[in-house]
């Protein structure tokens, strides 16, 4: 713009309507394409789950005999997906088009300025501002386009900012109690008429358990008899419909949810991996040395793997853990965490 003002002082007249009708459309064209952003967003979810649930049950699928139904199915969200996506290119072409017809109209404004005041403007600035006219039209599409990106694109953050602000936190009122650091001590559990429920589902019905201090307990029983539910209740992930949790003789269940899941150490049957170093993955909260994460791993006869990868240092997912090696890490992050209490879902599975 500051080269068309140049080259035509005339010119420069136009550009406070200019701008006027850039911010318009501006305005007018990122309401739009700021909820449908969203919506394609919200189209697109069902179809990564639809695809994350199909991976991670692909033998099922084939033992069954699914492949055609989750097929149409995927199809289905696909095309359900691909709408918002449509609508918002087609937006996008309408901004194009505005553009140019913007720019049209000025680099049109330029040649009749030319042509009426010939004689009067030098052929060297009218030369300048119709270069610059053409270079306009690109720029300014890519500033509104960019521009525009980036404001529907913090609709992703404005999602998260949501789920943090609105999503109420799950501790409760009672939940108030601080035990003492060195608590569990002894590692003493008592469960006293409990039950518990996903929803509306019981999944744990009026069950009393002791286990004195120093015991070692394996809770057997068939698939879906509700061992990792127990568990579970244990380290509060399933709220409790009724009956208490005694730990040391203090009820878990006026103790804050995450001091519970600090103070007992647990190693599930498929641990999560973080994306990081071997450090990262087996002490995340940073509090060990590397001496100590050293012996943990060494303990879990995992330290020659380690090692042959880089060390600690090392990503992770160079080392190409199977199923039962990413049990031993997670007992190695159970070793780092000083509990007497040390819990094992499914501990000879893999």
């Amino acid at each position: 713009m500051a080269l068309i003002g140049v080259g035509s002082i005339y010119a420069a007249v136009s550009f406070p309507v200019v701008l006027l009708a850039l911010y318009t459309v501006q305005w007018f064209y990122l309401r739009t394409s700021r909820q449908l952003r969203l919506l394609d967003i919200e189209a697109k979810a069902p179809l990564y789950t639809l695809f994350e649930e199909s991976l991670s049950g692909l033998s099922t699928i084939r033992a069954f005999g699914w492949q055609q139904t989750l097929e149409g199915k995927n199809r289905a969200l696909l095309d359900r997906s691909q709408r918002p996506f449509y609508l918002l290119f087609a937006v996008q072409r309408w901004l194009t088009l505005v553009l140019d017809l913007i720019v049209a109209a000025v680099a049109v404004l330029l040649v009749v300025l030319v042509v009426q005041l010939r004689g009067t403007v030098n052929a060297g600035g009218v030369g300048l501002a119709l270069l610059g006219v053409i270079q306009f039209s690109q720029n300014i599409k890519l500033l509104v386009t960019y521009w525009t990106m980036l404001e529907t694109h913090i609709g992703s953050v404005a999602r998260i900012r949501s789920f943090t602000e609105t999503t109420a936190s799950e501790d409760q009122p009672r939940e108030k109690y601080l035990p003492p650091p060195e608590w569990p001590a002894t590692g003493a559990i008592e469960i006293k008429n409990l039950t518990a429920s996903y929803g509306s589902n019981l999944v744990l019905k009026d069950l009393s358990l002791s286990i004195a201090a120093g015991d070692k307990i394996g809770i057997c029983g068939r698939t879906g008899s509700g061992k990792t539910s127990l568990l579970m209740t244990l380290f509060r992930l399933v709220d409790l419909q009724s009956g208490s949790i005694f730990v040391d003789g203090i009820d878990i269940a006026t103790v804050p949810r995450q001091q519970v899941r600090r103070r007992l150490s647990g190693v599930p049957q498929q641990p999560f991996l973080l994306k990081g170093s071997v450090r990262l993955n087996a002490d995340p909260m940073g509090q060990a040395d590397d001496k100590a994460i050293l012996h943990a791993l060494e303990c879990a006869q995992l330290s020659r793997l380690v090692y042959d990868k880089g060390g600690l240092d090392a990503d992770i997912d160079t080392l190409n853990l199977s199923s039962g090696q990413r049990q031993l890490l997670g007992l190695a992050r159970a070793l780092l965490r000083p509990s007497s209490i040390l819990i094992l879902d499914e501990a000879t599975s893999r």
